[in-house]
């Protein structure tokens, strides 16, 4: 007796993903899966197989297993219609419960398969994933549920997560302005914010909001992103600036606006040719680590010199009266 061949052919025509694979709403594709048997011989008492020559291909956009049982199945067909020798006892019942055969309805003669069991299908919960700017700012994209449909939830949600996590690093939107310049009481103050990434409107821009305590005197524009007026009080201002791009992806960042004020009286104690000269200058907001005080216009006494943390010392050595102008400025805490 002959030994029947297995499954001689088995593909998928074209696939860009793994058997039984249902088509993805994210990127879709058509999955043909192609079925072919070809038994030679005849085949063991009670055992239907196709005869010698009878050879038959199926394709299915579903699954492998469903190409396959429509491949056996036209190899059935093929049996019933024209073994010779029918076998004792007979062949089992054709389509339709048909004995000896029975016609396919279907276009073409090609039979339907039914899947041996149901496939179940899972779809994804929620996914979100977080990416990074440059200064350390996360950004946060979401998948929505039931986006994506899989054969296991593990399956649909680790997708659903991958494509979070692209369609962050496409998207993602980051503020670039990492400090703001310190202001002065009484002084005109301008202040630029810029971000990068994302969907630009028309005008190659974003929009803006300011969430918090600006100083007063200050405003903002939600159109440019840009702070400006002349403040008013001295302090430490804590806000939080919002871009929003021409998609309503948005990123959020913190920031701290330093107003300062030299309150030390414009006219310093006198000092004295060869006597010793110590005199600290004072701001507010006082005890700010970061501030700088530099000379702008004039020349202070010969002898004497500016320190960075706002005090004057040194020795004079020349009379004289003298005018000029000192700066500080800081970054708030």
């Amino acid at each position: 007796m002959n030994t029947p061949c297995a499954l001689a052919l088995a593909s998928c025509l074209p696939c860009n993903d793994d058997p039984i694979r249902n088509i993805s709403a994210e990127d879709p594709d058509v999955d043909v899966f192609t079925g072919f048997y070809d038994f030679k011989g005849d085949p063991p008492l009670g055992i239907v197989y196709a005869q010698l020559g009878c050879k038959s291909i199926c394709f299915s956009t579903t699954s492998q297993r469903d190409a396959d049982d429509c491949a056996l199945n036209q190899a059935q067909e093929c049996t019933w219609n024209g073994w010779r020798n029918p076998p004792v006892p007979p062949i089992p019942p054709g389509p339709n419960d048909e004995p000896g055969g029975g016609g396919f309805n279907t276009p073409g003669g090609v039979p339907t398969s039914t899947p041996r069991s149901p496939i179940r299908q899972f779809t994804n919960t929620i996914q979100g994933c977080s990416v990074e700017c440059p200064d350390g700012t996360p950004f946060i994209e979401t998948v929505a549920a039931g986006t994506i449909r899989e054969l296991s939830q593990s399956l649909a949600n680790a997708k659903a997560l991958a494509l979070a996590c692209k369609r962050a690093n496409l998207d993602k939107i980051c503020i670039v302005t990492d400090q703001l310049t310190s202001a002065c009481v009484g002084d005109d103050y301008s202040f630029q914010f810029t971000a990068t990434g994302g969907t630009t409107f028309s005008d190659g821009g974003y929009l803006w909001n300011v969430f918090g305590d600006l100083p007063p005197g200050i405003s903002f524009d939600g159109g440019t992103g840009e702070l400006s007026g002349i403040p008013t009080a001295s302090g430490s201002y804590v806000f939080q600036i919002e871009v929003l791009d021409a998609t309503d992806r948005e990123t959020t960042k913190l920031f701290t606006l330093c107003v300062m004020e030299i309150v030390t009286a414009a006219t310093l104690p006198q000092g004295a040719i060869g006597t010793a000269y110590s005199q600290p200058l004072i701001e507010q907001p006082g005890e700010v680590a970061t501030e700088q005080w530099t000379l702008v216009t004039g020349e202070l006494p010969p002898g004497i010199t500016l320190a960075a943390n706002g005090v004057l010392s040194g020795t004079p050595t020349t009379d004289g009266v003298y005018v000029f102008v000192l700066q500080v400025s800081a970054n708030c805490p």
